[in-house]
């Protein structure tokens, strides 16, 4: 993988221009052992579906329409909460199984076994 360059603001970019969308799952996460799942699954795709027609990003939605915002409230998540679960630093999901399967497959091209990272 050498010649491989990160370009973090472009990443940066990117990711604000999706408007917090792709991390829609990890609040829903946050709310399903509050909420439950379903409950959090309804009440973070009526946040998108109102942050996509309004233009707006999801954490604007989640954090000022007083319909949501009573909602999270009663069940106790805080604005706080709210701004960890959308901190695409703190969350990368599934990427390291991603890695793995990445790096398994260019492996298997090249006809070596991956390099072990210790982690599992």
């Amino acid at each position: 993988m050498s010649g491989l360059v990160v370009d973090a603001s472009r990443m940066a970019a990117n990711l604000a221009a999706t408007k917090d969308l792709p991390l829609a799952e990890h609040v829903t996460s946050l709310l399903a052992g509050v909420l439950g799942a379903a409950q959090a699954h309804d009440l973070v795709a009526e946040a998108a579906r109102r942050a996509v027609s309004a233009g707006l990003p999801l954490r604007d939605v989640l954090l000022a329409v007083p319909k949501l915002e009573g909602r999270l409230a009663s069940a106790g998540i805080t604005a706080e909460q709210i701004e960890s679960a959308l901190e695409p630093a703190g969350y990368l999901g599934a990427a390291d199984a991603f890695v793995a399967a990445a790096l398994r497959a260019h492996a298997a091209v090249d006809g070596r076994q991956p390099e072990e990272d210790g982690d599992g």
